[in-house]
């Protein structure tokens, strides 16, 4: 009965331990600080999905993202508070200048965007069968 009781003891321990070992989503985090030390900008880019999500210590009423090297936009989008979300299905992977324009300022970082993950459409279910 104690050895009974003893491999139960033993597998319910062995089967908690490797069960809570599941595989945690990899991403980027990128933040800018404030002049004061906070922080002002928070860019996560998870890279198992097509979205990023940027958040503010400052509501912010646009975003661009600009080419590093000829600094003209890439992307460019008006928001209300202080996240939002960006598809990287829209833009190829790469360096790019990050630009969000509070009502007082303007917050600049470079950032580096992981590859979009593809999503399946409909011709290429098509042409696999």
């Amino acid at each position: 009965m104690k050895k009974f009781i003893f491999s139960l003891a033993f597998s319910l321990l062995f089967v908690s331990l490797f069960a809570q070992s599941v595989e945690k989503g990899q991403h980027l985090k990128y933040t800018s600080s404030a002049p004061d030390g906070s922080t002002a900008l928070s860019f996560i880019d998870d890279i198992k999905d097509n979205l990023i999500k940027l958040e503010s210590v400052y509501s912010f009423y646009k975003y661009q993202l600009l080419d590093i090297r000829t600094s003209e936009p890439v992307l460019s989008s008006f928001n209300r508070g202080n996240t939002c979300s960006i598809d990287k299905s829209r833009i190829t992977p790469g360096t790019y200048s990050l630009r969000l324009f509070t009502k007082n300022f303007i917050i600049t970082t470079v950032i580096t965007l992981s590859e979009a993950k593809r999503l399946m459409e409909g011709n290429d279910l098509l042409a696999s069968e």
